[in-house]
C-alpha cells in the first residue's frame, strides 16, 4: 500500500504523519480491496480542533480528502485522534509512538458507498524498461516525482549521492545551453524501512527526459536496487 499526504497549513511530525496514513489507508482498503494508493489532502483543513468528552481529550480534523487510486475525486472526512489515556492533548506537530495513540474517523454512507463501488480491479504501473532495475511509473503529474527506491538500507547514502550527481550533471548541460530546461531540486533521502527509501525529484520543464537522466545514472553505477516506483 502507498501513501501521500498532502499538508499547508499545520506542521505534522514524521511519526504522525506515518501513523495516520497507515491507519487511513488501512480505512479505505477496508471499504475497497483494490484500492493500492491513497492520497491524504489535508490542505483544506484549516486548524485542529480540541474538546473534552466524557473526561477524554479529543482532538480532530475537519474536510480531510481521501483519494484511491490517483482519482481526482477526494472523499470527505472527519478524522479523530487522542491519546489512549485521554488524558492530555496531541498535536499533529508531536512525536508519538503507536501504542500511545487512537485513531477513528466519521464517513457519510453515501461516500462509503461511492468507495466500495468506484474501483472493480487493482491499477497497473507503467513500465519504463532499460534498466538493470524495475521502473514502475504510477501517476507523475510530469514535475515532481517521488521516488521510492528498494535497495539495502546500507546504499541509500550511495544512491542519494548518485542521483545528485545526475542533478549536477544535467543542470552542467542545461548552463553549456545544451538542455532547455534545469532540474530544480533533488531531497534528501527518507527511509520508509530497512530496504527502501524516498527521494523527491522536481524536474521543473525538464520532465521525462531529466527522470531517465538520473535512473541511467543509478543503472550505470551497478548500485543493487530491485525496484523504483514514482
Amino acid at each position: 500500500m502507498k501513501t501521500r499526504t498532502l499538508t499547508s497549513k499545520f506542521e505534522i511530525s514524521k511519526s504522525f504523519e506515518k501513523l495516520s496514513s497507515a491507519f487511513l489507508a488501512q480505512k479505505l482498503v477496508q471499504i475497497n480491496p483494490f484500492i493500492e494508493y491513497v492520497t491524504i489532502n489535508m490542505v483544506t483543513c484549516s486548524e485542529v480542533k480540541i474538546k473534552i468528552d466524557k473526561g477524554q481529550v479529543i482532538m480532530w480534523i475537519e474536510r480531510v480528502g481521501l483519494a484511491g487510486n490517483f482519482h481526482s475525486v477526494y472523499i470527505p472526512v472527519t478524522f479523530y485522534w487522542k491519546y489512549k489515556n485521554g488524558e492530555l492533548p496531541l498535536y499533529p506537530h508531536e512525536e508519538v509512538e503507536e501504542k500511545d495513540i487512537q485513531f477513528w474517523i466519521e464517513i457519510l454512507d453515501e461516500f462509503v458507498e461511492r468507495i466500495r463501488e468506484r474501483f472493480k480491479s487493482k491499477p497497473k504501473p507503467t513500465l519504463i524498461e532499460g534498466y538493470s532495475f524495475r521502473v514502475e511509473m504510477w501517476k507523475w503529474d510530469g514535475v515532481d516525482a517521488m521516488f521510492e527506491i528498494t535497495t539495502p538500507e546500507e546504499y541509500f547514502n550511495q544512491i542519494i549521492q548518485i542521483i545528485d550527481d545526475a542533478f549536477v550533471g544535467w543542470n552542467d548541460l542545461f548552463e553549456k545551453g545544451k538542455k532547455r530546461h534545469p532540474i530544480h531540486y533533488v531531497g534528501t533521502a527518507e527511509k520508509l524501512d530497512a530496504n527502501r527509501c524516498e527521494i523527491h525529484v522536481d524536474t521543473g520543464y525538464a520532465g521525462m527526459s531529466a527522470l531517465k537522466h538520473i535512473l541511467k545514472y543509478l543503472h550505470k553505477a551497478k548500485v543493487p536496487i530491485e525496484k523504483i516506483e514514482f
